[in-house]
């Protein structure tokens, strides 16, 4: 998947997450993501959206669900390109949602 021992490295070191269990922008520029993580609770079935933008408005990328008390892990290989930003909208039951995320650089960095 990431090639060679040195650019597996390279790509962790790089590699951003956040963790949320409520509705969060987590990024707002433009990032490459490569794995997303919903958990759902003990309460029910768990749902959450992956949006690309800054907001519930912004268009939906990838739907998680989970039965109670288990996970619904995804790996993206090639990575996500999401042009606007990162944003996850949670729906009901989630323990948390985890997304690893590599922004994109800046002209000059």
């Amino acid at each position: 998947m990431y090639g060679d021992l040195k650019t597996l490295e390279i790509y962790w070191k790089e590699l951003e997450y956040d963790r949320t269990a409520v509705d969060k922008k987590i990024h707002n520029r433009p990032c490459f993501l490569y794995a997303a993580h919903l958990v759902a609770s003990t309460g029910g079935a768990a749902t959450a959206v992956i949006r690309d933008g800054h907001d519930t408005g912004g268009e939906p990328v990838v739907d998680l669900a989970a039965l109670t008390s288990s996970c619904d892990p995804r790996r993206f290989d090639p990575p996500i390109y999401l042009k606007k930003g990162l944003y996850v909208d949670v729906g009901s039951n989630i323990t948390a949602v985890l997304v690893h995320f590599l922004p994109t650089k800046k002209n000059g960095e």
